[in-house]
């Protein structure tokens, strides 16, 4: 018994600090399926849309995230995301997270749904990783309140450390 716990401990150790290589989904091939409620919700974002975010968005703390659905460091972040931005969002913090899938808006849009996330999520156009170098996910970029890169940090992340450098930066 002591040998199986030892080897799930080790294993879950090493699932937290690994980072996801982009650039295969092992989901595979998706099923597309239509559900008018959740299409439309998740537009795909490339250089110029996100430039006009920042502009909206310029005297506030903003977490760019590229994450993908599939990847399982990605999807730890996000229960940390979302207390973080409903602690911080009336303080002026903004997250917008890029999903690298390649893929359609209706995998993301379920992805968003499922995860009652309640910040930013768009599917990249191709355009922001190849500009950010974003080679694993996740991969994520802190914005300082003057629009200048404050952190970049590649893998996975606990809420607690997003916290203290969201701390920093307001």
């Amino acid at each position: 018994m002591k040998k199986i716990f030892l080897l799930v401990f080790i294993v879950n150790i090493a699932f937290v600090g690994f980072s996801c290589d982009r650039g295969i989904s092992p989901a595979g091939k998706e099923e597309y399926q239509s559900d008018s409620s959740l299409v439309g919700k998740v537009e795909t974002i490339d250089e110029k849309a996100l430039d006009r975010l920042f502009a909206e968005n310029r005297g506030k703390v903003i977490i760019l995230d590229f994450f993908a659905t599939w990847c399982p460091p990605c999807k730890q972040e996000v229960p940390g995301f979302i207390n973080l931005y409903r602690q911080y969002k009336d303080k002026g913090l903004e997250i917008i997270a890029v999903a690298v899938d390649k893929t359609s808006t209706y995998r993301i849009n379920n992805f968003v749904k499922e995860n009652n996330i309640n910040y930013r999520v768009y599917l990249d156009s191709g355009e922001l990783s190849a500009k950010y170098q974003v080679l694993s996910i996740p991969h994520t970029i802190f914005i300082d309140k003057s629009g200048g890169v404050a952190k970049t940090h590649v893998g996975y992340m606990s809420e607690d450390a997003f916290r203290r450098e969201i701390n920093k930066l307001l």
